[in-house]
């Protein structure tokens, strides 16, 4: 199985954020220590960057489209995109909603991105 990649939200009105299951053959953290016990591979599932157990995101698939429940599928590229902007804002942008992202996001108070030249 390859992975699978997904867009999904944490809370109603939260920020979408990336997540990953995938089929691994070694022990969490070490690919050079490969199971040698039944079963022969594990799910595994990232959201947001961190390991979550699989269910947090197989739990989503019921949900139709347009539910905020819903895992939209996405892209590799997709994913890593939305990974890499995320470590950029806990280096930029430390108010990013996406930091934040079991909190609902208040367009009121959410900053708006510049896109002038420092002027």
């Amino acid at each position: 199985m390859t992975a699978q990649h997904f867009l999904l939200r944490l809370t109603r009105g939260g920020p979408l954020v990336p997540a990953r299951l995938q089929e691994v053959d070694h022990e969490l953290g070490e690919p050079d220590n490969h199971r040698d016990r039944w079963p022969p591979t594990v799910l595994v599932a990232d959201i947001n960057g961190e390991v979550v157990p699989p269910e947090e995101l197989t739990d989503r698939f019921h949900w139709k489209a347009g539910h905020w429940k819903y895992a939209q599928a996405c892209t590799l590229a997709e994913y890593e995109y939305r990974l890499k902007r995320l470590r950029w804002a806990e280096e930029n942008r430390p108010d990013d909603p996406s930091l934040r992202p079991r909190r609902k996001v208040d367009p009121r108070t959410a900053r708006l991105p510049s896109f002038g030249g420092g002027t």
